[in-house]
């Protein structure tokens, strides 16, 4: 199970200061947060990846790291920015863009 959290992608981040810059941050092994630096244009589409919107991990795949796979969540996290996002990792028409209820309650 480490070794699937320490490739589990938490937040995606896009620089102001270079717009081509992207922030991948995920988890070691250890539990220690690492920040891994890309462009725009290393991430292979999602269109391109066998995967289906509705999963709960998606395959993140950078072209020059071929067999290193990063996952992450579209049914469980959210976007703030779908523009930005889709031009990271391609446009998904059918990604909803939704975020998390604060007012969510537990049923027992």
């Amino acid at each position: 199970m480490g070794n699937f959290f320490s490739r589990l992608i938490g937040f995606v981040y896009i620089s102001k200061d270079d717009p081509e810059a992207v922030r991948i941050a995920h988890m070691t092994f250890w539990g220690n947060r690492k920040d891994e630096y890309y462009k725009k244009t290393d991430f292979v589409p999602f269109s391109d990846l066998p995967d289906n919107v509705s999963d709960i991990y998606i395959h993140v795949k950078v072209y020059d790291q071929p067999k290193s796979t990063m996952y992450i969540s579209l049914k469980y996290g959210y976007v703030l920015d779908k523009e930005q996002f889709e031009e990271v990792f391609g446009g998904i028409s059918e990604l909803v863009v939704t975020q998390k209820s604060t007012n969510s309650k537990r049923q027992s």
